[in-house]
């Protein structure tokens, strides 16, 4: 039953939650109820009909798709009481969750932007304090609570449920890293630079002036606070792609792994600071490290999907012309040989046949190199000759040498780019082999 208070006389009405109108015993007025929909969805309330249920859960799904995140919330805080341990509630809530409280942290008009506008004159005498870093740790922590709440409900259920439920995170984490973009990229536009009133002399004609002009330079405390916002947007948001994937909640080949490359690539890559003249936030430094770490754990899903995917970073395996390829690949599967999820000899096997090819091309490049060098003597001894077919001899051998070097060169050349290549399919291979057995241990 829930509790009204009569329009006209103001008497205590007790209805079920199915009702739609109450006619007062006391003054006979009958109560249209049809308004009244929040106050009887409140924790006292224990009833509610089907039809109420769902047209709140659409009330709630348009106030989310306008914008009005807080509002949405607010309704499905609301209905929380008539719902037990239901996954699609449960999915819902934890996505209107994240991205009303991640909103009135770094949204438009959110404690973040009012509280930099309110500290920053641009004077550069601020300190660190002075500007607010968004302080994320209290909504992840409880929005993985509410993840670990709706996984427990997943895990006894179908794929095709997984499925719609790691969709719908992912929506809510798309959502918020666009938001959390726009900040970070106003917040550089706006606060990333000083701005000092200064004066000068200026000569004009035979007269000297002086004049006002304003110098920029870069904020250093402003600058803090944007890598450290980079940081925490970047780790927030791999790691809860991480956790879909190495759950298994959703498929590697559902996924369409280039945004999320850009995304995070986004925040590793240095920042011009308006006004400031071939002066950067320096992300590069700070952020780039963990921003590469993530995207070498997505990378490996990636290759789940298509073995053939590009690394969006370049191959990890760096190579100098004709380098001793065997050894950088043993090196480099390694650490998945030592996990136990690739085994030596299958590393060996992928490896072993590039030797006799990289030897082959050593020798190559020393013959032209000496040849190179020894026609140079041999080609003025002859030249020196006291006749008239010496010269035209020592010339011959130059250019033969000279076109055998550029043969040389161009042959090695080709060698080391196949080389090169061969590493990186192989590199693929051995990521991809280890990420199938770290799968199937899991099951």
């Amino acid at each position: 039953m829930s509790t009204f208070n009569c329009k006209t006389c103001g008497a205590s009405l007790e209805v079920s939650a199915f009702s739609s109108t109450a006619i007062c015993e006391y003054c006979g007025t009958t109560n249209d109820l049809k308004r009244d929909n929040l106050q009887r969805l409140s924790t006292t309330s224990t009833e509610i009909s089907p039809e109420e249920y769902k047209k709140q859960l659409d009330r709630a799904a348009d106030s989310y798709e306008k914008g009005f995140y807080d509002k949405a919330l607010e309704v499905l805080e609301n209905l929380k009481a008539f719902t037990l341990r239901d996954i699609s509630f449960s999915t819902i809530y934890a996505q209107y969750f994240l991205v009303a409280r991640f909103n009135q942290l770094v949204g438009k008009r959110g404690e973040i932007e009012r509280s930099w506008a309110e500290s920053c004159d641009h004077s550069g005498n601020n300190m660190y304090s002075d500007y607010a870093c968004p302080d994320f740790e209290i909504v992840f922590h409880d929005f993985e609570n509410l993840m670990e709440d709706a996984e427990e409900l997943i895990a006894a259920g179908d794929s095709e449920t997984s499925k719609t439920y790691a969709n719908q995170i992912i929506l809510a984490i798309e959502t918020i890293m666009l938001t959390g973009k726009s900040t970070f990229n106003d917040f550089i536009e706006e606060y990333g630079y000083t701005a000092e009133r200064k004066t000068q002399n200026v000569k004009v004609g035979d007269n000297w002036m002086t004049t006002e002009y304003i110098d920029h330079d870069r904020n250093d405390q402003a600058e803090e606070v944007a890598i450290q916002m980079a940081k925490d947007l970047t780790s927030f948001y791999s790691k809860t792609y991480l956790r879909l994937l190495d759950k298994k909640l959703i498929n590697p080949q559902d996924i369409d792994f280039a945004p999320i490359y850009s995304f995070l690539k986004h925040f590793s890559e240095n920042k011009g600071i308006p006004h400031c003249l071939l002066k950067k936030i320096r992300l590069e430094d700070y952020v780039a490290p963990e921003v590469t770490d993530s995207i070498e754990a997505i990378y490996d899903h990636n290759l789940i999907k298509d073995l053939n995917a590009s690394h969006p970073l370049g191959s990890v395996v760096r190579f100098e012309k004709l380098c001793n390829y065997s050894e950088k690949i043993r090196l480099f599967a390694k650490k998945y040989v030592d996990q136990g999820l690739i085994a030596s000899s299958l590393v060996e096997t992928m490896i072993q046949k590039h030797d006799a090819i990289r030897d082959d091309a050593l020798i190559i490049r020393k013959v032209y190199r000496y040849g190179f060098w020894f026609s140079i003597p041999i080609g003025i001894s002859i030249a020196c000759i006291p006749a008239t077919w010496a010269v035209g001899a020592a010339c011959g051998l130059w250019v033969g040498t000279i076109g055998a070097t550029i043969y040389g060169r161009k042959t090695t050349g080709d060698v080391h780019t196949a080389l090169e290549d061969l590493a990186i399919i192989s590199e693929r291979n051995i990521r991809a082999e280890a990420t199938r057995r770290k799968y199937a241990q899991s099951n």
